[in-house]
């Protein structure tokens, strides 16, 4: 996206091979033409009730393997700690398929992985861009098309074309981190999820505007926010004041930021 760096497919594969199961990796238009990786692990009966879960990446997911390029506009932190340094990404992916794996049939669910597009932001001045993430994925009507909706129908297709074929699974969307803003994106499009989860990323008015989102759009959504002990980002007032809100589960964890995916996802 506008020169930056992007995992390669054969590198998703790469990674996916390591996991017992089904596994696909490609372009989807719905992640705006970007790459999706998908994980059914061995055991997954598509006869049963079935959950095809959505995760959203943090900060640089998007890069697995690759240096970070320096970017026009972003901070100093980013200028002089991460550029030319390798991200998180295959880390977070990895600690992704594995609870998948380990889970299997119990929890009979296929883990969709699509990438952002990196440094993408309306506002020049705004944190997004100037840390290099995505603040515009998955929001509808943006510059590559992002569209949840559309996503999971092709997501959908691509399981029939592997010989899976289910009928009305549930849908689950998570996100770690950065990942939450995807989240705020998709639920404020209108788009209807059984169960949101925010995996310590419930920074500013992301989780309570994700939630006020969801309520309208299906008042039985699920909504599960994990937050790090004593963090006053994602533990701020704004978002504990979801506590007791309808169908919410709010759960303060020591773990730490880093192995969220590895815990929750």
């Amino acid at each position: 996206y506008r020169g930056q760096p992007e995992t390669p497919i054969s590198k998703l594969n790469e990674v996916l091979s390591k996991y017992k199961g089904t596994t696909w990796a490609g372009s989807l238009s719905g992640n705006g033409g970007r790459p999706v990786a998908i994980y059914v692990p061995e055991g997954f009966d598509p006869n049963k009730p079935a959950e095809v879960a959505y995760h959203f990446h943090g900060m640089h997911g998007q890069i697995m393997d690759i240096k970070r390029p320096p970017l026009e506009g972003t901070g100093e932190y980013y200028k002089k700690k991460k550029v030319g340094t390798i991200s998180d990404a295959h880390n977070r992916i990895d600690q992704a398929l594995g609870r998948f794996e380990k889970q299997g049939p119990t929890r009979n669910a296929i883990l969709v992985y699509p990438l952002s597009a990196g440094q993408r932001d309306q506002n020049k001045n705004g944190i997004a861009w100037k840390q290099a993430y995505d603040s515009e994925w998955m929001k509808k009507g943006n510059d590559t098309g992002d569209d949840m909706e559309k996503l999971h129908q092709e997501t959908i297709a691509q399981l029939g074309t592997l010989g899976i074929n289910i009928n009305r699974p549930s849908v689950t969307l998570s996100g770690h981190s950065a990942g939450g803003i995807a989240l705020r994106n998709i639920m404020t499009s209108n788009f209807h999820a059984d169960k949101v989860k925010f995996l310590d990323a419930s920074y500013g008015s992301w989780a309570t505007d994700t939630y006020r989102a969801a309520m309208r759009n299906n008042p039985n959504t699920k909504f599960e926010v994990y937050v790090h002990s004593g963090s006053d980002t994602t533990d701020s007032a704004a978002t504990k004041g979801l506590e007791k809100g309808k169908n919410v589960s709010y759960v303060r964890s020591p773990v730490a930021h880093e192995v969220f995916n590895q815990n929750f996802i």
